[in-house]
């Protein structure tokens, strides 16, 4: 038992590129004590083991035996998932804990939802915004990591750091994100901050854009001012403001 708890604790805390310290930190432990987990030397307290398996995002089932859910468990929980947001037009929060459905409820009867999503707490993320949800309005925050994908229209700010997203429609307000990929498949409504990024806007920008070591591309116009240092902005419509460029293209 210890070794193959040993062995999950150590593959995930590497998958999620973690040190012991840092793995020790958000458990509340020393990293003597982690090394120890990981070496088969000793077991986290029981109490530990919901929290450990909530972070990694497994049950606490696979990190005592391994054992991955069989097709038949994930169909199930697919099932369950289905009879709990019946509505294919409605956008639905699920929360899922240790593997368990907790609640599954609609956007509390509101066009608003606020997401703050860090990275070390899930792979990947996808809310389905049906184009029906035309005043669909929320703020989004990631870390590095995450993945997002909206299908729809998206009305708020993206505040992202080394995240991908996508997003099939308009983005109705400002865009920052060091060091991430995005795609925007409708217009950019808002101003684009892109460091290090790679964007691509399918339809207009209507801000200002701004990108520094990054590749930025906008396939329709640009109302806006581009300020461009030492990376590369392709537009292929117009530009109705202001161009600045320093080492870059």
């Amino acid at each position: 038992m210890n070794i193959i708890i040993s062995e999950t604790i150590k593959a995930e805390r590497k998958r999620l590129g973690l040190s012991q310290e840092v793995l020790g930190e958000k458990f509340g432990v020393s990293t003597q004590a982690v090394s120890k987990w990981e070496s088969a030397q000793a077991c986290p307290d029981i109490s530990l083991l919901p929290i450990i398996a909530d972070f990694f995002g497994v049950t606490v089932d696979y990190l005592l035996t391994g054992r991955i859910p069989s097709p038949r468990e994930e169909t199930d929980k697919n099932d369950e998932i289905s009879t709990k947001c019946p509505n294919t037009n409605t956008l639905y929060i699920v929360e899922i804990f240790n593997g368990e459905i907790l609640s599954a409820f609609e956007n509390f009867g509101s066009d608003r939802i606020n997401l703050e999503l860090p990275a070390e707490k899930f792979d990947s993320l996808s809310l389905h915004a049906p184009t029906s949800f035309g005043d669909f309005t929320g703020k989004l925050t990631i870390t590095e990591g995450a993945q997002v994908s909206f299908n729809g229209d998206f009305d708020g700010d993206i505040n992202a750091s080394g995240a991908s997203i996508h997003v099939n429609g308009d983005v109705d307000g400002d865009i920052t994100a060091p060091g991430s990929n995005i795609i925007i498949g409708g217009d950019a409504l808002g101003d684009i901050d892109g460091a290090g990024s790679v964007i691509t806007i399918e339809g207009d920008a209507e801000g200002d854009v701004s990108n520094s070591g990054g590749n930025i591309s906008i396939e329709g116009d640009v109302n806006g001012d581009v300020s461009n240092t030492n990376g590369n902005i392709t537009v292929d419509g117009d530009v109705n403001g202001d161009i600045s460029n320093t080492g870059g293209d």
